[in-house]
């Protein structure tokens, strides 16, 4: 309250923006804070967008306070993968972990705001992170994960079930269709997830996935739940990218399975013949499409332990810090907050390559420049979507 200059912008924030009118302006003189009506609990669920709004700090958000100052973190304009919105957020890190996750202006998206929920993932981007790849349960290098899951892939020939992820990028949707192409297998479905949760018809969606309609616009179809058991293990091999089939209560039965995973907490990584750790939305270079049909750019806030041109070169593009004098070297001094992951636009040729297919690409740029070919992603370049995104023209079936 000492700080307080009695803007009423975080009162009028909850009467005109979410119209919860949970805040006031109590006392008089110079006297006066804003507070709730007596034994009220200030619960709206876009409370902390008041902290943003605040000009004085007087008002700061919990999970944050005494973390960091601005100056010691770097700050990347990005998109959310909290559902099907594609809230444009800023995302803050601090030796190589966010730390938070702040709201960024797009008037055809989120405006200036963004749901408490989405923020407080901040910490699943650091947590129980997948690290280093697996043949068979055991640790392994990148040379025999990828050679391994080549042999199994050749082996099974065409009788492969390809699940794609609407949690994962276009690019790497689009790669896991051409690898499915390649070797003669049916397209890639998908684990569906809309209306799944309660939306709240502002920035919460009814779709906790961030990519749906970039995978239907790719042209996968959902998975049938009750079939997929039977085909699983009619099939000779599963391959999975950026999903987890047990936590939607599919079974892959004694089928082997690849599958491309961010999270130990995954439950198919445990039975996996083959485990490629995937970055998440905060590690790579991408594209997710919004339900509204709007193209918009990933960018990497974090560092992973490879090496990559350019992942670098996305990081290193004067948003480092907020004097805006940094070097992408400055987000990862310490170098245990690095995860061994590559994004699937890495992986995926690899793999393929170890077949006999080429399928490299020099970017991801080059490989939504590729897509962008296609009637449904028409225009839907790097150098287009920018910091805010661009409108698709709304697919139909022959577009598809």
């Amino acid at each position: 309250a000492e700080r307080c200059i009695n803007c009423t912008r975080c009162t009028r924030f909850t009467e005109e923006v979410t119209e919860s009118h949970q805040l006031t302006i109590v006392n008089r003189g110079d006297r006066n804070y804003p507070m709730t009506a007596p034994g009220q609990v200030f619960d709206d669920p876009y409370s902390m967008c008041t902290t943003d709004i605040c000009p004085v700090g007087a008002l700061t958000e919990d999970y944050f306070r005494f973390k960091a100052r601005t100056w010691e973190m770097s700050r990347t304009p990005t998109i959310s993968d909290f559902g099907g919105i594609g809230i444009n957020v800023d995302v803050w890190v601090r030796n190589n972990e966010v730390v938070r996750i702040t709201p960024r202006e797009n008037l055809d998206v989120n405006q200036f705001w963004m749901p408490d929920a989405a923020r407080l993932v901040y910490d699943g981007y650091n947590t129980d992170r997948l690290s280093k790849a697996r043949v068979n349960g055991r640790g392994a290098t990148w040379a025999e994960a990828t050679a391994e899951a080549a042999r199994l892939l050749g082996e099974a020939g065409s009788d492969v079930l390809f699940v794609g992820s609407p949690y994962a990028t276009v690019e790497d949707n689009y790669l896991l269709a051409r690898l499915a192409e390649a070797v003669g297998a049916e397209a890639p479905r998908y684990v569906s997830r809309a209306d799944t949760q309660a939306g709240d018809g502002f920035l919460v969606s009814t779709d906790p996935a961030p990519n749906t309609a970039g995978v239907e616009r790719l042209g996968f179809q959902p998975i049938d739940a009750a079939l997929f058991s039977i085909q699983a293990q009619s099939a000779r091999l599963v391959y999975v990218l950026h999903d987890d089939l047990a936590l939607v209560g599919l079974d892959a039965g004694d089928t082997p399975v690849v599958v491309h995973a961010t999270h130990t907490t995954n439950a198919s990584v445990a039975g996996a013949a083959v485990v490629l750790p995937i970055t998440t939305s905060v590690e790579t270079v991408g594209t997710f499409v919004n339900e509204t049909g709007r193209a918009q750019l990933l960018r990497p806030a974090k560092a992973i332990a490879s090496v990559n041109r350019s992942l670098t070169m996305a990081m290193g593009v004067g948003q480092s810090r907020i004097d805006k004098v940094g070097t992408p070297f400055d987000r990862w001094h310490d170098e245990s907050n690095q995860v061994d992951a590559l994004p699937g636009w890495v992986v995926l040729p690899d793999v393929a390559a170890l077949l006999g297919h080429e399928m490299r690409f020099k970017s991801p740029a080059a490989v939504m420049a590729e897509v962008a070919r296609q009637p449904a992603f028409a225009g839907a370049t790097h150098d287009a979507m920018g910091l805010l995104g661009v409108s698709l023209v709304q697919a139909t079936a022959e577009a598809v």
